[in-house]
C-alpha cells in the first residue's frame, strides 16, 4: 500500500518466471483480484482515516533474475 496525495494504492508484487509480461492474466486471475480486493476492503474497514480517499490497484512485475520489472497502474478495478 502506498498513499498519493487523496490517493490510496495498494500494489500487488508478482515474481514470476514462468510466463512473460504479456501473460500476467495467469498471475492475476479474477479469484486473486477479488481476494487482493476484498484484503483493502478490511483494511479500510479497520482504518477509517483512509476510508474519504480514492483507491487504486497496481500490479508489480519483476522476473525471477530481476533484470524486468515493470509497473502497471490501474491494473483492475476494485
Amino acid at each position: 500500500m502506498s498513499r498519493v496525495g487523496s490517493l490510496l494504492v495498494f500494489v500487488e508484487v508478482k515474481n514470476w518466471d514462468a510466463y512473460s509480461f504479456d501473460s500476467m492474466e495467469f498471475a492475476l486471475h479474477s479469484r486473486k483480484r477479488r481476494r487482493i480486493v476484498e484484503a483493502a476492503r478490511r483494511f479500510l474497514y479497520q482504518h477509517a482515516e483512509y476510508m474519504d480517499m480514492q483507491v487504486r490497484f497496481d500490479l508489480v512485475y519483476c522476473s525471477a533474475d530481476h533484470n524486468n520489472v515493470e509497473h502497471i497502474e490501474d491494473a483492475f478495478e476494485g
